[in-house]
């Protein structure tokens, strides 16, 4: 079995919330795809929005405005995507 890129754990939507964690601090280029996941909490999410690049923390904001009573993430939305060329995880 072959191991999977950073990129496609990130595209993966059944990637655990510590991995997501143990990624964006290793792969910074990887925070708006991060962001966007299904499993991305809260706390990860502002982690993001302190440390990220501006494409990162505008997403990382986005969402911690969106993010229902219960503490989950809405659905995502077209206007999450950053790149077009790596497609966002709660879309697809």
């Amino acid at each position: 079995m072959t191991e999977k890129s950073p990129l496609d754990e990130v595209r993966d939507p059944q990637t655990s919330s510590a991995r997501l964690g143990q990624l964006a601090t290793s792969h910074p280029e990887l925070h708006v795809l991060i962001a966007a996941h299904p499993r991305a909490y809260p706390e990860l999410l502002v982690w993001i929005e302190a440390n990220g690049d501006p494409a990162s923390r505008g997403v990382a904001s986005q969402i911690l405005l969106n993010v229902t009573d219960d503490g989950g993430a809405p659905a995502c939305a077209d206007r999450y995507r950053v790149d077009e060329r790596a497609g966002c995880p709660r879309c697809t």
